[in-house]
């Protein structure tokens, strides 16, 4: 009780004259802690120091820099340093192996390099090393083999390479074996077997080879176990590992992981193929359709257009005004009824040319005979007379007629329509013969 409270006493002296109370010890780090030589680095966040000696260095998530100071290896009496979450470069010096009373060692997710020194196998009373996150490359000392308190190694996320070393067998306490995301090769040592207390194995994210050692049935304390990411073959799992007791968490994935992967890739790739042949089929034929189509109907096209033209042709040949079809929906059923229609046009002024010679021959019979019938004879004229000269009117009011049937299957003329679904006989004009002229003057003279 008295010691203690001696040793608060003397503490608080110090901090308060700020005299040295690590024994001289803060010259060694106070230059790495960016403090002047004679500052008493114990009055420092994170260290502590006990009977004159710096025990702890525990200093994370700062701004903590540089290199270590190979002087760290003069603190003999520190059990723990930790350092995690800072931005430290360079390598591990090699005295780290002189701090033989160390017990926890932790440099992760730092900037450090090189190499993993052999000298932390001179750290008999170690039991905790971090060293993940780094870029930490070369092969895993075997010296680490030589640490038997060690029950806690986390090496994950570096560029370790080479193989892992079978010496790791005599870490007899070792419960948590962490080497997963580096660049190690070769085969799981089966010795890896006899490390009995470990409870967590991860050496996913590798280049491990060959099988799973079925000596890994003799971790009865394993809980977790992740191979994955590697080129093992774990085609046929041994049934040891299977069997387990205590494993809740096994992740692993075929050598041939990447074999299984390429199939997978292949078969993917012969679908794809298959379906963008079939489209490429598909719009081929389509396209080839298509172009029949296109000829069927230009040849259709054609075919109504030598038949618009010879129709044309014909009526030129009647001296029938001309007769221009745009877009009928049914163009031979359309010129037949034309062709009907002006055929019966034709009729009519036969017949009336054959009236109106009949009735000059009747005039010229009763030319010196007058009477009631001849009047009524010249009454007729006369109407017939009215009714010529109307369509000689109607004539010269629409001196170029043109007809259109349109897809609508209405005719019209002059702008003016008429429904094709009753259709009128079109009216043809064509010009009274002379003789016609001479009868009437001839009649018009003698009643006169």
């Amino acid at each position: 009780m008295v010691v203690d409270l001696l040793f608060i006493v003397k503490s608080s002296l110090a901090q308060i004259y700020n005299v040295d109370s690590s024994g001289g010890e803060c010259r060694y780090i106070n230059k790495w802690l960016r403090k002047n030589e004679s500052y008493n680095c114990c009055n420092e966040y994170g260290i502590t120091c006990e009977n004159n000696h710096i025990t702890k260095i525990q200093i994370e998530n700062t701004d903590l820099s540089g290199p270590i100071p190979p002087e760290i290896g003069k603190l003999t009496f520190l059990t723990d340093i930790w350092l995690d979450h800072n931005q430290l470069t360079g390598s591990i010096p090699p005295e780290i192996g002189d701090i033989t009373s160390l017990r926890d060692l932790s440099f992760g997710a730092n900037q450090l390099t090189g190499s993993i020194p052999p000298e932390i196998g001179k750290l008999p009373n170690l039991e905790k090393l971090n060293l993940y996150s780094n870029q930490f490359s070369g092969s895993i000392p075997p010296e680490i083999g030589k640490l038997p308190n060690l029950y806690y190694l986390d090496l994950h996320n570096n560029t370790l390479s080479g193989s892992i070393p079978s010496e790791l067998k005599d870490l007899s306490k070792l419960s948590y074996l962490s080497l997963d995301n580096n660049e190690l090769s070769g085969e799981i040592p089966p010795e890896i077997g006899e490390l009995t207390a470990l409870e967590t194995l991860n050496l996913s994210e590798n280049k491990l080879t060959g099988s799973i050692p079925s000596e890994l049935g003799n971790l009865k304390k394993l809980q977790e176990l992740d191979l994955e990411n590697n080129n093992l073959d774990v085609g046929s799992i041994p049934s040891e590992v299977e069997g387990l007791p205590n494993l809740v968490k096994f992740k692993y994935s075929h050598q041939n992981g990447s074999s299984s992967t390429v199939i997978i890739i292949v078969i993917v790739a012969v679908v794809l193929f298959l379906i963008a042949a079939a489209g490429a089929f598909v719009f081929y034929k389509k396209r080839n359709n298509g172009n029949k189509n296109d000829l069927i109907s230009n040849n259709n096209n054609n075919n109504n257009t030598v038949q618009r033209n010879t129709s044309i042709e014909i009526l030129e040949r009647r001296n029938v005004p001309e007769i221009k079809i745009e877009g009928d929906s049914n163009p031979d059923k359309s010129q037949i009824e034309l062709k009907h229609q002006i055929e019966q046009q034709e009729q009519q002024l036969q017949q009336q040319q054959i009236q109106l010679q009949q009735m000059k021959q009747q005039l010229d019979h009763l030319e010196d005979k007058p009477s009631s019938s001849s009047n009524e004879l010249k009454h007729s004229v006369i109407s017939k007379e009215q009714e010529v000269q109307e369509e000689r009117q109607r004539q010269q009011q629409f001196p170029n007629p043109s007809f259109s049937a349109d897809i609508n299957s209405s005719y019209s003329y002059n702008n003016s329509t008429i429904d094709y679904t009753t259709p009128s006989a079109p009216v043809i004009y064509v010009d009274v013969p002379p003789n016609y002229e001479e009868v009437m003057n001839e009649t018009k003279n003698t009643y006169n």
